[in-house]
C-alpha cells in the first residue's frame, strides 16, 4: 500500500519540533551573517593595510632616489652634516695641538 503525494496530502508536526526547527534555522542564518560580516571586515582591513604598505614603499623608494625627501630625513641630514663639521674642527684642533707639542 503506497501513498501518493498530491495537493490534499497533509503532514502532522508537533509544535515543539516546529519551534525547534525555526530556532535552528534562525541561529544558522544569524551565524552565517556574523561570519560573512567578519570576513568582510577582515578583507577591508587587509586591503587598507596593503594600500598603506604600498604607499610607504613608494615613498621610501622616492626618498632613496632623492625625490620627495621626508622632512625628518632632511632634518637628520642637516644635523649629521653639522656634527661632521664639528668633528672635523675638533680633529683639526687636536692635530694642531699634537704638532705644536712636538
Amino acid at each position: 500500500m503506497t501513498k501518493q503525494l498530491n495537493d490534499s496530502t497533509g503532514i502532522s508536526l508537533n509544535i515543539k519540533w516546529l519551534i525547534q526547527i525555526v530556532v535552528v534555522v534562525a541561529m544558522a542564518v544569524w551565524a552565517y551573517s556574523e561570519v560573512t560580516g567578519r570576513l568582510s571586515n577582515l578583507e577591508h582591513s587587509y586591503d587598507m593595510i596593503k594600500d598603506k604598505l604600498n604607499r610607504t614603499n613608494e615613498a621610501i623608494e622616492e626618498s632613496a632616489n632623492g625625490h620627495n625627501a621626508w622632512p625628518m630625513d632632511v632634518e637628520q641630514s642637516t644635523k649629521i652634516k653639522a656634527l661632521e663639521e664639528d668633528l672635523r674642527r675638533v680633529e683639526d684642533y687636536y692635530l694642531q695641538i699634537q704638532i705644536n707639542n712636538r
